[in-house]
């Protein structure tokens, strides 16, 4: 229980959050890879670039980045949306039961599969 804020970091390897409740805050940091995982709680990643993959699952709570990239995305949370800008086109993979959906479309990029369940996906690519 409680937060976590991760701010101007450069790791080579991996980077694994875990939080039961609470937020996660991370912003210019530089990863191999970025997996969290949260039952409480939204995360917020503001010029978070992973080389590899940023992996994140949350039960409830709201997932949003902020020119945030990575070579290929999957983002799932129950209850909460999903919104916020990536660096460079990704080709979507979305899926919401509730929510509604606004990704833009693209034939090139990494993959970026979102799934939420009572949530809304609104992504797109910063310039």
């Amino acid at each position: 229980t409680g937060d976590i804020e991760l701010g101007t970091v450069v790791c080579s390897g991996n980077i694994d959050l875990a939080v039961r409740t609470g937020e996660a805050k991370l912003s210019d940091v530089k990863c191999e890879t970025l997996n969290s995982t949260g039952t409480t709680g939204g995360i917020s990643l503001s010029s978070v670039i992973a080389s590899g993959k940023i992996d994140i699952e949350r039960g409830t709570g709201d997932i949003k980045f902020d020119r945030s990239d990575a070579a290929s995305l999957k983002i799932k949370t129950t209850t909460g949306d999903v919104y916020g800008s990536f660096a460079s086109e990704k080709i979507f993979y979305t899926k919401t039961s509730t929510g509604k959906i606004r990704v833009p479309k693209s034939t090139s990029g990494g993959e970026c599969d979102v799934q939420t369940s009572t949530g809304d996906i609104i992504l797109s690519i910063s310039r």
